[in-house]
């Protein structure tokens, strides 16, 4: 009794409407195989009952089931895909009390109102329509309303007309027809129910698999911030130290292979030590960022710019000699010079010495092509700070 009235309520909200949705689509699924059925059972009929009943009035009673078919035809065209909200649920629940109410009693009152009068044609109406409530079974049981409907509309005025008339063959054949009915109940709510089980079953895996599928997209994301924060600098997120190895060695890989031209830049900010000492670690920091901004703004694609370590930056310059990387290093140059930080009342300048150096014949890995970087930086800072140096075959090309 609690599966029925909760098949006639059929509450739609929040919780269930996948559930519902889901019920309104399987049913309007069979939509055209129901009307297309019930279209050959009505010329069926008319076969039947052509010179049994009066033609004129059959006629009738075909065009208003055309006239009614026709309006549900032209709702399921124009709402099919809107089954997605309560709204929309609720409307096509509407619809089915509505449309299915209708035909229900347009088949179940042939019983009342197409009557023959032999017991011959009374019995082939019967077993017609008792037939047209079988195949609901098949077609109606995923929406259980639907269902409980159609077999009352359908089997219960022809049976109480069946009873009404009193003899011993009518009443056997309403017997028969009421046993059909309990035991059509019973397997059509048997059936509905492993439907509803089966499809609670697959929106529980559904649930499961896409409750797993977000948790490994939040463990990919975890994965992936963990691999981004072990390759880049805390402070200012550029490359650390392990990230460069990583690009670089590819670079230069195809660097030797190809014969291509790779130069390196390895710049210092100068005294950088005084401004940790004299004005505190967080405006040390505040250069380091200002500096690092600078390099990322001004480096072409392909470049790979890191935080060598300390107050040092490094970039490794791919398809590029040693005139273009001077030229590219002395504009970074006079970009940090230009750089100011407020401090109190003071306006401090940043500067910043540079060494460069192009991969030669005897440079054979990126540990000696920093090594030989490094050594110009050393002569930029001997020769007093803020200049870009370059040494080639012992020659000082600042």
């Amino acid at each position: 009794m609690n599966k029925i009235i909760e098949a006639v309520l059929f509450p739609i909200n929040a919780d269930n409407l996948h559930l519902r949705s889901e019920q309104i689509r399987m049913r309007l699924k069979n939509y055209m195989s129901m009307i297309g059925g019930q279209f050959v059972l009505l010329v069926i009929f008319d076969l039947i009952m052509w010179d049994v009943l009066p033609q004129t009035s059959l006629l009738a009673y075909d065009s208003l089931w055309i006239l009614v078919a026709s309006v549900e035809t032209v709702w399921w065209w124009r709402n099919r895909e809107r089954v997605n909200t309560i709204l929309e649920c609720t409307r096509w629940h509407i619809a089915f009390i509505a449309f299915t109410a209708f035909f229900a009693l347009f088949w179940g009152g042939m019983a009342i109102w197409f009557f023959p009068d032999d017991l011959i044609h009374q019995t082939l109406l019967m077993i017609l329509l008792m037939g047209l409530a079988g195949a609901s079974v098949s077609t109606n049981t995923v929406y259980p309303f639907s269902f409980y409907v159609w077999i009352v509309g359908v089997l219960v005025p022809p049976i109480w007309h069946f009873v009404s008339v009193g003899d011993a063959a009518h009443w056997g054949i309403a017997g028969f027809a009421t046993l059909y009915f309990a035991v059509l109940i019973k397997s059509g709510g048997e059936v509905g129910d492993a439907f509803l089980d089966a499809l609670k079953q697959r929106f529980d895996k559904e649930r499961v698999i896409q409750a797993l599928l977000e948790q490994q997209v939040i463990t990919n994301q975890a994965h992936s911030d963990l691999e981004r924060l072990a390759r880049t600098d805390y402070l200012t997120e550029l490359n650390n130290r392990r990230a460069f190895y990583e690009i670089a060695n590819q670079v230069w890989s195809t660097a030797i292979r190809s014969k291509r031209d790779v130069s390196l830049i390895l710049l210092d900010i100068d005294r950088f030590k005084a401004f940790n000492d004299n004005y505190g670690h967080a405006l040390g920091d505040s250069v380091l960022v200002l500096v690092a901004s600078v390099l990322k703004n001004s480096a072409r694609e392909g470049d790979v710019v890191a935080r060598w370590g300390g107050e040092e930056f490094i970039i490794l310059l791919p398809e590029t000699n040693v005139v273009a990387a001077l030229a590219f290093a002395e504009r970074l140059r006079k970009l940090i010079s230009e750089l100011r930080i407020n401090f109190g009342q003071a306006s401090l300048s940043i500067t910043a010495s540079f060494g460069v150096f192009q991969r030669d014949d005897l440079c054979q890995s990126i540990d000696e092509l920093t090594f030989s970087a490094d050594k110009c930086l050393y002569q930029a800072k001997s020769e007093g700070r803020n200049r870009v140096c370059h040494i080639l075959n012992g020659q000082n090309l600042s």
